[in-house]
């Protein structure tokens, strides 16, 4: 560890990964891991073909008697809520089931009482569909204020496919332009890119191992701004201990040194600054998505006595949680009593979004919301305040497509209304397969928060590549509060983990950057495409 004193607490199981690519990033993890049902899932803990022998109660009708129902549902919500048989087809139920007696002779564990296989796969092929259907959409027929246009910017000159796993727009010099801060987690390249190399490739800014997530923060206090970036430590998923986080210090002339504030660590996947003790010091929040036995949420707090402007910091690492999945975190003061708390994601089979409230003896934790299904996918959060009251909301993003080879119809994006109490309230906002990348901003230019959103569906992971008619890239155009009406930018290209909102152009009006995550081995291509918005009517 590097300028880190470690209190670090006990480790965690989680549920292992499918069999299939990288995972990459902001789940970043793309969590590759396997679906909760069939894993850690469908089991709490797992499950064995040698204790799951017997004689079958299935009858004719695929259907089993009360009393082995009433085992199977105890058994399958023993560590986290009951699978949802329809949110898999009944062809992966065998799988499913195997998968997870296979997993619970693994774990070791020997307390649960588990029914012969073959009736638990009865179990839930009699309750899943035979096959996963996407409704068609349902788009807005009224004309936008704006219209999008594409441009492909920044042609990759790498030897390797690029594999954009984020997109920040900050400023990079104190009163400067924002720029477009970039993550590749193959190459390991974190780039900037702004209106003056637009064509040319941008510009690198160091050269890491697998980053897939940076922040902006002044964290030396000498007046530049630097980055602070998480680095999973490899592209595929696995328990390990190359996870870090690094400090990228922007220095006078432009350049950038490399500082490692944190090593030793499980696939880290998000940082955030913040003063959390008060004593005028940046602290970082660090969530570290790990696999199955790595993974929690850290407090690097910030120990520097050398008060000069410039001076290396050092920090102390406080174990906050220890469950695996944490991937997205917003930091706020939630609760208004002037102390700093953050949101946390947490997917694996938690999939829950939680709020830690600073208080004098530590954190206090409160459930925002959580899922009824244990793979519903949750992959991305943002602070934002989506209707309007002055309150700070969230937008929900669930479209993990790394826990399972079907195309979802339950992926998608929604609205988590914060109306003063915990949980928060839910509102379903449009369905999206593989929807990774999503953010809230002023699309139009009208005064309230629409919606971007982009989708990721990998193509080493599908048997056979989904319907060319999805959506790919859209927005959701708010027209009243809390009311969206949808609009297609683009079909058919699943290969976007990363967007941002921002003028990139500077004409004043929002655009969007969306990156390419490309999981084949084709190397040609750009790492991003600016859809350019310009007002409805105006000439290119």
């Amino acid at each position: 560890m590097d300028g880190t004193a470690d209190t670090a607490g006990p480790n965690w199981r989680a549920r292992p990964r499918r069999k299939g690519k990288a995972a990459f990033f902001n789940r970043t993890a793309l969590r590759a891991i396997v679906s909760a049902v069939g894993l850690l899932g469908l089991f709490g803990c797992g499950g064995s073909s040698r204790t799951g022998a017997g004689p079958s109660h299935v009858g004719s009708d695929g259907m089993v008697d009360p009393q082995t129902e009433a085992k199977i549902v105890a058994l399958c919500s023993d560590c986290h809520v009951l699978p949802k048989p329809e949110n898999f087809p009944q062809e992966a139920w065998h799988d499913e089931v195997q998968r997870g007696y296979g997993f619970y002779l693994e774990s070791g564990r020997s307390d649960l009482k588990l029914p012969p296989q073959q009736d638990v796969i009865a179990w839930f092929r009699a309750r899943a569909p035979e096959a996963l259907n996407v409704e068609p959409a349902v788009y807005a027929t009224s004309p936008a204020l704006v219209r999008f246009a594409p441009r492909q910017l920044d042609p990759s000159t790498a030897t390797q496919p690029p594999c954009i796993a984020a997109i920040r727009f900050t400023p990079l010099r104190p009163g400067g332009d924002p720029v477009l801060v970039m993550c590749d987690m193959r190459s390991g390249e974190v780039r900037r890119l702004d209106s003056d190399n637009l064509d040319t490739g941008g510009e690198g800014i160091a050269k890491l191992n697998n980053p897939c997530h940076a922040e902006p923060v002044d964290l030396d206090k000498d007046g530049l701004i630097d980055l602070v970036v998480a680095d999973l430590g490899s592209f595929d998923a696995s328990d390990h201990d190359r996870g870090r986080v690094v400090w990228l210090r922007q220095k006078e002339d432009g350049t950038w040194e490399t500082h490692v504030l944190a090593d030793s660590l499980g696939r880290v996947a998000a940082v955030r600054p913040g003063d959390f003790d008060g004593d005028g010091l940046t602290d970082l929040i660090v969530a570290v998505f790990g696999w199955h036995a790595t993974g929690g949420i850290l407090l690097l707090k910030q120990a520097s006595t050398d008060e000069r402007p410039g001076a290396l910091p050092r920090f102390e690492k406080q174990v906050l949680d220890s469950r695996p999945g944490a991937s997205h975190l917003e930091v706020d003061d939630i609760d208004g009593d002037g102390r700093l708390d953050f949101f946390v994601l947490i997917s694996q089979h938690y999939e829950t979004v939680e709020a830690f409230l600073h208080r004098e003896d530590g954190f206090e934790h409160k459930v925002v919301w959580t899922a009824d299904d244990p793979a519903y996918g949750l992959n991305g959060i943002q602070l934002c305040d989506l209707d309007g009251d002055g309150d700070r909301d969230l937008l929900l993003v669930n479209g993990d497509a790394f826990d399972g080879k079907y195309v979802k119809p339950y992926h998608g994006l929604a609205w988590l209304e914060n109306r003063g109490t915990f949980p928060y309230e839910h509102h379903r906002l449009a369905d999206m397969p593989g929807v990774c990348g999503a953010r809230a901003g002023d699309l139009d230019g009208d005064g309230d928060l629409d919606i971007a959103a982009a989708a990721f569906l990998p193509h080493g992971l599908f048997s056979q590549s989904a319907d060319e008619r999805l959506d790919s890239v859209l927005w959701l155009e708010q027209v009243e509060p809390g009311t969206f009406v949808r609009r297609s930018l683009e079909k058919g290209h699943f290969s976007h983990a990363a967007l941002e909102i921002a003028d990139l152009d500077g004409d004043g009006i929002q655009d969007l950057a969306v990156g390419w995550y490309n999981d084949t081995e084709e190397k040609e291509g750009s790492r991003l495409t600016l859809w350019r918005s310009e007002r409805s009517g105006s000439e290119d």
